[in-house]
């Protein structure tokens, strides 16, 4: 699995989440839905575009997709003029890719999305910058014992984001075949205790928001992470990867988590979840990314 289909992976939810808003439902009025996230380095990303469905009706992208869109991709220079234009092509109902995908994103840059929805000529509109690049110095040993230690200890230049302390979100990924012998043990527990968890359900393992503060800045200016133990799910290999991300995915994925259950507010009184899209709802998010791998051995102590 590399780089680029971990990263997008980790946040591919918010289609379905949004299918329906639990808190206005008897007020419900069909919305578009926009889904793309750019990653620094990579070329340009695929794009989801659909529309909402009532609460009672499973959301299916071959039905609720929407086809013939004019969807472009806008790299801005500093003073928000249009540097250049990227046009894409429906691949398949609902979803779109770029007609020449050769530059990669760019660090710092500023990219806005317009999508014109045919017929109606409605308009969904979004702007993303793209964090700074980071990368990994020290990559950790090829094999780790299982809670031997605080955690993964992990060292990385640091990422930036204009005006804000940089906010990631870090992810363990199980490779290889998933088997219930491979869960480490409180996963194998709560796994066991579950009627209805399938192995795939630990295979991405993804932390909460972490705010750059909770890291240790180094005398050299780059930051060590340890990467917490409960974060592994499996033994075995493992892709452990950081995402800094663009305010665009960290105020949905904070407001986001608030609705599913973060919180001890009643309903009416949880606000929606922002999403920074402009005639319809969705997330058009950038990050910087960076992965390592490593090999979680078993500890005969426990």
């Amino acid at each position: 699995m590399n780089t680029r289909s971990i990263t997008v992976t980790l946040l591919v939810f918010l289609i379905v989440i949004s299918g329906c808003n639990p808190y206005k439902q008897d007020n419900y009025k069909q919305q578009y839905v926009v889904e793309s996230y750019l990653v620094e380095g990579t070329t340009l990303p695929p794009l989801a575009l659909s529309t909402t469905t009532p609460v009672d009706q499973k959301y299916s992208i071959s039905d609720a997709g929407v086809g013939n869109a004019d969807v472009q991709i806008q790299l801005l220079d500093d003073a928000g003029n249009v540097q250049k234009r990227y046009d894409y092509f429906m691949y398949a109902k609902g979803l779109y890719l770029p007609k020449n995908n050769t530059d990669t994103v760019k660090s710092l840059r500023k990219y806005h999305l317009r999508v014109v929805i045919p017929d109606s000529r409605d308009t969904l509109e979004a702007t993303a910058i793209v964090p700074k690049a980071f990368h990994f110095i020290n990559n950790p040993p090829d094999s780790v014992i299982y809670q031997s230690g605080d955690g993964i200890s992990l060292d990385m230049t640091q990422s930036y984001y204009p005006g804000r302390q940089t906010e990631y979100i870090a992810s363990a990924v199980a490779e290889g075949e998933l088997d219930s012998l491979r869960l480490t043990p409180f996963y194998s527990d709560v796994y066991s205790r579950s009627n209805d968890n399938q192995l795939s359900d630990y295979q991405i393992n993804n932390s909460n928001i972490i705010n750059e503060g909770n890291f240790t800045v180094k005398s050299d200016g780059t930051i060590n992470i340890q990467y917490p133990w409960i974060g592994i799910a499996y033994y075995g290999e493992n892709s452990l990867v950081i995402n800094a991300i663009d305010d665009n995915v960290y105020d949905f994925v904070r407001s986001q988590s608030v609705q599913t259950g973060g919180n001890t507010l009643p309903p009416g009184q949880i606000q929606n979840a922002i999403m920074h899209v402009k005639g319809g709802i969705g997330v058009f998010g950038a990050m910087a990314t960076d992965t390592v791998r490593v090999y979680i051995k078993r500890n005969p102590n426990l």
